[in-house]
C-alpha cells in the first residue's frame, strides 16, 4: 500500500474548524451556528491546531494527535443501512473493523482507530448497524418512525430509487441548512448532492461512488479468438474502446469451434435489461435529467436516446439466442460455463464469478466520444424528526469520521489494497474501476430518484420485453412513453407540493 507524506503535524477535521468558528459564519443567524449549545470550541484553539508542521515521513502509525475541539457531551450517533457494502477504504470500512471485523488494509486499521480516538476525543460513540430486513420493510420502518418521531437511526442509508417517495412525504431533514456541513469539500460526492437538491436545498449525501455497469471479458476466449489478453485494457486506455471495436471483438469471438455448423461460443453473453440501461449512460443519453428549476425531465423521447437502444438491439446477433417459449437467460451462468467472452453486468456481480481469468473494463462509447460511467451511490440522510441543533450535531459527528485519514494525502488511492481480492487482475482496479470511481466522466442514474418510475415502467415494461426480443426500440418507446410522462410530471408536481409549503 501507498502512503503519503503528512502536510501538518496536527491535521484537524474540517468539521472540527467550522465548529470552532461558528461565531464568524457569516450570512448566518445564531440558532443555526450553534450546535453551538452543545459543542464548546474556540478559536484560539482552532488556531494552535492548523499550526504547520515541518514534513515528516509517515509510519505505519495512524496521527490521532488531536487539538481541544467540541464536547458532544456522549451523543450516541447510529448509523443504520439495509446491508453491508464492501470493506474498503471508506469511512464505513472503518465503522466495521471498529466494531469488531477484521480490517484488510493498513488505511481500515488506521481509520478505525482514528475514529476511536475522535470518539474519546469528543466524547461521542458511533456505530453501524445493519438491518437484515426485505426492502420493502426497511422503507416502512423508515417511514413509520420518522412520522413518530422516532426514527430508527440517526443518519440513514438508503438506495436512490426510494428517495423520492419518502422525500415526497417530507421525511429528510434539509442538509445545506446545517452549518456542520460544508459541500463543497472535495471528500462528498457532488453527483449526489445535485440530484438530491429539491427546491434550492439538499437533502442526501454520500461520500462514496459505487460502480454501475461494467463489461466482464474472459481472457481464454480472447485469446481464442486472436485478441491478446489485455487488449480490452489497452484498448481503454488508448481511447479506442468504442462501439466499433466492441463489435469487433463480438463478432471475433462468436465462434464454430468444432467447425459442426453451430455456434460453440459467443461474443456476449445473454442480454436482460441491465444491458441495455449500461448502452444508455455509456452513450451520453439519459433516461432523466433535471433542469435549471429542479425538475425532472423525459429524455426517453430523444434522438439519442432511440439511436444508442438500436444500436444496442443489433448487438444481440453476436448472443446466444432464447429459445422461445423458454424463460429468460441467466448471462452471469452463461459467461460462468464459458460460453461467451463478455458479460454486460453491474460491478458487484464479480462475485459470482466462477469462470476462468477475466478481467473489467467500462462498457464502449459511441465512436468518437469518451468513455462514460455510472454512479449507483448509496444516499445517507438526517431524519426531518430532529431540531435544527440535534440534527447540526448529528451532521458535525458525521463530517467528522468521514474525514480522511491524516497521512493519507491522495483518496484516490487508498480504497484499492482491499479491492485487490476482489478481482483477478491489478489493472481492473488501477485503470478501470480507478476512473469509474474518480474520472471525469462519472453520473449519477437520475432516473432512480423519479417515484415509480425504473423498476416498473422501465424495466418491467421496456427493457425486459426488449431483451426477450418482443417489442423493438421503436415500438417499446412508442408503447411507454405516455406514461413516463405522466409519472415524471407528477413527480415535479410533487415537488412543487413541497416548495409551496
Amino acid at each position: 500500500m501507498k502512503k503519503y507524506r503528512k502536510v501538518t503535524a496536527l491535521a484537524m477535521s474540517s468539521a472540527m474548524v467550522l465548529a470552532a468558528l461558528t461565531g464568524c459564519a457569516g450570512g448566518k443567524d445564531k440558532d443555526e451556528t450553534t450546535t453551538a449549545a452543545q459543542v464548546d470550541t474556540t478559536a484560539e484553539q482552532t488556531a494552535a491546531a492548523s499550526t504547520e508542521a515541518p514534513t515528516e515521513e509517515p509510519t505505519s502509525e495512524p496521527d490521532t494527535t488531536r487539538a481541544p475541539g467540541p464536547d458532544f457531551k456522549g451523543r450516541d450517533v447510529q448509523i443504520i443501512s439495509r446491508r453491508n457494502s464492501i470493506v474498503d477504504n471508506s469511512w464505513r470500512g472503518g465503522l466495521l473493523v471498529r466494531d469488531g471485523a477484521q480490517a484488510k488494509t493498513v488505511y481500515q486499521e488506521d481509520l478505525a482507530a482514528q475514529i476511536r480516538e475522535y470518539e474519546k476525543t469528543y466524547n461521542f460513540s458511533v456505530h453501524l448497524d445493519t438491518l437484515d430486513v426485505k426492502a420493502e420493510e426497511y422503507y416502512v420502518m423508515l417511514s413509520s418512525t420518522i412520522t413518530a418521531g422516532e426514527p430508527i437511526g440517526n443518519i440513514i442509508e438508503i438506495e436512490p430509487k426510494w428517495f423520492a417517495g419518502l422525500m415526497n412525504n417530507r421525511m429528510f431533514a434539509p442538509l445545506d441548512d446545517l452549518s456542520a456541513l460544508r459541500f463543497k469539500e472535495e471528500k462528498w460526492n457532488q453527483g449526489v448532492l445535485e440530484t438530491t437538491s429539491i427546491n434550492g436545498h439538499i437533502y442526501g449525501m454520500s461520500v462514496d461512488r459505487e460502480f454501475g455497469y461494467v463489461v466482464f471479458f474472459n481472457k481464454r476466449l480472447l485469446k481464442e479468438a486472436g485478441f491478446g489478453a489485455e487488449d480490452l485494457y489497452d484498448f481503454q486506455k488508448d481511447g479506442t474502446w468504442t462501439w466499433s471495436e466492441f463489435e469487433k471483438v463480438l463478432k471475433a469471438c462468436t465462434r464454430d469451434t468444432d467447425h459442426d455448423g453451430n455456434t460453440d461460443t459467443w461474443g456476449l453473453a445473454g442480454v436482460g435489461s441491465e444491458y441495455y440501461a449500461a448502452a444508455i449512460h455509456a452513450s451520453g443519453a439519459d433516461f432523466v435529467t433535471k433542469d435549471e428549476n429542479g425538475h425532472f425531465v423525459n429524455e426517453m423521447d430523444s434522438e439519442e436516446f432511440l439511436s444508442t437502444l438500436t444500436w444496442a438491439d443489433e448487438m444481440r446477433q453476436y448472443s446466444k439466442p432464447q429459445s422461445e417459449g423458454t424463460i429468460a437467460t441467466d448471462p452471469v451462468a452463461e459467461f460462468n460455463r464459458g460460453e461467451a467472452a463478455l458479460l454486460v453486468a453491474p460491478e458487484n456481480v464479480k462475485s459470482e464469478l466462477t469462470t476462468d481469468d477475466w478481467g473489467i473494463v467500462m462498457f464502449p462509447c459511441p465512436d468518437g466520444k469518451e468513455l462514460l460511467a455510472t454512479d449507483m451511490a448509496s444516499v445517507y440522510i438526517i431524519p426531518s424528526s430532529y431540531s435544527k441543533d440535534e440534527a447540526n450535531t448529528i451532521a458535525l459527528v458525521f463530517d467528522i469520521i468521514t474525514d480522511q485519514v491524516p497521512g493519507y494525502c491522495d483518496p484516490e488511492d487508498v480504497w484499492r489494497e482491499a479491492y485487490y481480492e476482489f478481482v483477478k487482475d491489478g489493472r481492473s482496479a488501477d485503470e478501470t474501476l480507478q476512473r469509474m470511481r474518480y474520472g471525469k466522466n462519472v453520473k449519477p442514474c437520475k432516473e432512480f430518484y423519479v417515484m415509480d418510475l425504473y423498476d416498473t415502467n422501465i424495466v418491467e415494461r421496456f427493457l425486459q420485453p426488449l431483451a426477450e426480443g418482443k417489442i423493438t426500440p421503436p415500438e417499446g418507446i412508442e408503447a411507454n412513453m405516455e406514461k413516463w410522462r405522466e409519472i415524471i410530471e407528477g413527480q415535479n408536481t410533487a415537488l412543487d407540493v413541497l416548495r409551496a409549503n
